[in-house]
């Protein structure tokens, strides 16, 4: 579930756009960028809400690992498409389709507009082909990733304390109830989480 970001100024036009920077974008897309890559592990529980969410989340797995950026480029975590003008975007390549959209929204919205009233600077991008520019990635398991969300406190502050201590609360119940099923792996599907996920889709 990539989700793509763009915003409008007051005249209608597109803000991530600047005609007079070299590549293309604004100063409002950099730091939107930068507050996305900021909150990169404390975005992950809300984007990848299960377990089995983090067997897919892997390094070389195209789908925002890592709190990288670049241009076309579908390894990094936040990709900008060749488009410019009304087409300027941002796409945060990390979610799936487990993740629940109107809490995503929010916490992507809630880490750009973050990125730009903190004035974050944007670091290089990723060059494509090239090793990885970072080693930031999301946690390796569900439960990790629940207390980045935690710690993530400018975060937790812009969605809501009570919000969050309730989702994080529900989905560590879920670990929970997948650990005392006493058969883990951090990389294959295990017998439960076919049972208890595969009813919802």
């Amino acid at each position: 579930m990539h989700v793509n970001l763009s915003f409008r100024r007051r005249d209608g036009s597109n803000a991530f756009h600047d005609p007079d920077d070299p590549q293309g974008l604004s100063d409002v897309a950099r730091k939107s960028i930068a507050g996305l890559l900021a909150h990169h592990r404390g975005i992950a529980a809300i984007c990848a809400p299960t377990v089995n969410a983090y067997k897919r989340l892997k390094p070389d797995m195209l789908n925002g690992y890592l709190d990288n950026w670049g241009f076309d480029d579908r390894t990094v975590g936040v990709r900008v498409p060749p488009a410019r003008g009304e087409g300027s975007r941002i796409e945060h390549r990390m979610s799936d389709a487990a993740a629940n959209p109107y809490l995503v929204g929010a916490a992507l919205l809630h880490a750009a507009r973050l990125g730009v009233t903190e004035e974050l600077e944007l670091g290089p991008e990723q060059v494509p082909g090239a090793d990885p520019n970072t080693e930031v990635a999301v946690a390796n398991t569900l439960e990790e990733a629940l207390e980045e969300l935690r710690s993530d406190t400018k975060l937790v502050g812009a969605m809501g304390g009570w919000l969050v201590e309730s989702f994080v609360a529900l989905k560590q119940a879920e670990w929970d109830r997948y650990v005392a099923a006493g058969e883990t792996s951090d990389t294959e599907v295990t017998p439960w989480e076919i049972e208890y996920y595969l009813p919802f889709f």
